[in-house]
């Protein structure tokens, strides 16, 4: 049985109950959505892996950025990489052709800066030197209708555990993935992966890069979304190496480990979040949607979980099966109203579904 401490919400110095919803934290009920009878796929990208996915508020759309043609692999061949862009506004998709593109990447993150309000690109696996070690490929800034880099991505490696904090307008990010350390050698700007006291974790406040307070989660692959029932960022299931599933809470300061599964000698628990996983902030429904691949019995399967303020719920009436996390992506789309997932099927173009609520259902 999986434990997990109740978050509670201080007031004037005593005890209250976790509200619906966080005062001044985003919300699109009442936002203009498409029937979602009305939703199409098509034009959809050619099928690739570790795409970035993100909803942009600038051009009303969701943008897909790059991935791979190579399935399962940590540091995918240059081959395979891609670095196309894609916008997807609810009725198809349509290639973009912006002057300026980041590098190739896979598994690289898409979130919302800010202070500027653009997507902002993080992480990804790309060029290597000729040992194999990844080389810097930058922090890369989307408005809407072209790429600008924006310095120095804090941490190069793929699938980072990264989100908003919209709340107190901050961007974290997470990533100690012991198949990754190797991969640095001073060579690119994730040098503290080798220091074992230092789990590689930042806050970017929309100048700068600092390091958060607290415990923070030492791992990559996290479900990582904010919470608009208790008010904070999450970060669940992540690739850990300690092999505890847990769950972190960010209030602003510092990292808390807020639960943990019980533990079962290394496989893992199927009442507990398990990554790698994906999470978004479903703000039409007011919660946070996580899919993740654990493992019981050598057996590997897709999960779906919902976060209700204090615990994690499976969605055991979804009965769709769920292709491997590194390649599916989810987001919250407010032109649809809901959390979309963008995946690769076997052979063709990236398929999609959308959450509602109790399963995932086709988008055609």
């Amino acid at each position: 049985m999986a434990v997990l401490a109740a978050l509670v919400v201080a007031a004037c110095g005593s005890t209250a109950a976790v509200p619906t919803r966080i005062p001044g934290t985003p919300s699109a009920k009442g936002a203009p959505h498409l029937a979602q009878s009305s939703l199409r796929n098509t034009g959809a990208p050619p099928a690739r892996y570790g795409a970035a996915l993100a909803y942009d508020p600038q051009s009303k759309a969701l943008i897909l950025f790059g991935g791979s043609t190579v399935s399962n692999q940590a540091h995918p061949p240059a081959s395979s990489l891609l670095d196309d862009t894609w916008a997807w506004d609810g009725h198809g998709w349509q290639q973009l052709h912006p002057a300026t593109s980041p590098p190739a990447l896979y598994g690289a993150e898409l979130v919302p800066d800010p202070a500027s309000g653009h997507l902002l690109l993080l992480g990804g696996s790309g060029q290597t030197d000729p040992t194999g070690v990844l080389l810097q490929q930058g922090a890369w800034t989307w408005d809407g209708q072209t790429w600008a880099r924006a310095g120095d991505s804090p941490l190069q490696m793929p699938f980072l555990a990264v989100g908003l904090d919209p709340v107190h307008k901050q961007v974290l990010m997470g990533g100690n993935d012991t198949n990754y350390m190797p991969n640095c050698g001073g060579r690119v700007a994730c040098q503290v992966l080798a220091q074992i006291n230092k789990p590689g974790a930042f806050v970017w406040n929309g100048r700068s890069w600092s390091n958060p307070g607290g415990s923070a989660p030492e791992w990559s692959g996290a479900g990582t979304a904010f919470d608009p029932l208790s008010g904070q960022l999450l970060s669940a299931g992540g690739n850990v190496t300690t092999g505890t599933q847990s769950t972190y809470a960010w209030d602003g300061k510092r990292w808390t480990l807020i639960g943990q599964s019980e533990g079962n000698n290394g496989v893992a628990d199927p009442n507990y979040p398990a990554g790698p996983c994906d999470a978004a902030t479903d703000t039409d429904a007011g919660n946070v949607v996580m899919v993740c691949t654990f493992s019981t019995n050598g057996n590997a399967t897709g999960a779906t979980w919902t976060f209700d303020g204090s615990n994690w719920n499976r969605a055991t009436q979804a009965t769709t099966a769920l292709v491997a996390i590194p390649q599916l992506s989810i987001a919250d789309d407010p032109t649809a109203g809901a959390v979309v997932m963008v995946y690769p099927p076997a052979s063709g173009a990236e398929q999609m579904r959308l959450w509602n609520g109790s399963d995932w259902v086709a988008i055609p």
